[in-house]
């Protein structure tokens, strides 16, 4: 009986954290990193007045976490304001995937949130790697396009 009530405690439990996982919708724009381990660059175009959430994959019991490596000059920029940053450039809005556990090796989601500022170009560069070992880092250099979908005949 006691089991089976902890079971019922630990679904209940991941099915509300799975359920606050940002998702494409009228006010957020969800972009996933690439998988790959190495230096890649990505381009994304993101909607003025959305908030653009990028995921990237991530095993948290790895020792490894996502960082922003350049965010003083992504706030000269003034084009995007980060949401959820916290005073080393990580997140800690981190998400399993379905169906997986904390135990699991599978991992998750690290998610970044932005608010969109203005229309303008930025580039933000995102490393996986340990808190204070740059061995086996991996790079992704992302570029961040705001238009204002009004205007912008593209999307």
């Amino acid at each position: 009986m006691k089991s089976k009530l902890l079971f019922l405690i630990y679904i209940a439990f991941f099915s509300v954290i799975n359920s606050i996982v940002p998702v494409d919708d009228e006010n957020n724009q969800v972009f996933n990193l690439p998988s790959e381990r190495k230096h890649t660059k990505v381009n994304i175009t993101a909607v003025l007045g959305k908030t653009l959430i990028i995921r990237a994959r991530g095993i948290k019991t790895s020792g490894y976490s996502w960082y922003i490596d350049n965010i003083p000059h992504v706030d000269y920029d003034r084009v995007v304001r980060p949401l959820n940053l916290n005073d080393e450039y990580d997140t800690s809005d981190f998400f399993f995937d379905k169906n997986e556990s904390e135990d699991s090796q599978e991992g998750g989601f690290y998610y970044f949130k932005f608010k969109t500022l203005k229309e303008g170009r930025t580039t933000m560069v995102f490393i996986s790697k340990k808190r204070y070992d740059d061995a086996g880092r991996v790079i992704i250099e992302v570029s961040v396009t705001v238009v204002n979908k009004n205007t912008h005949t593209e999307l």
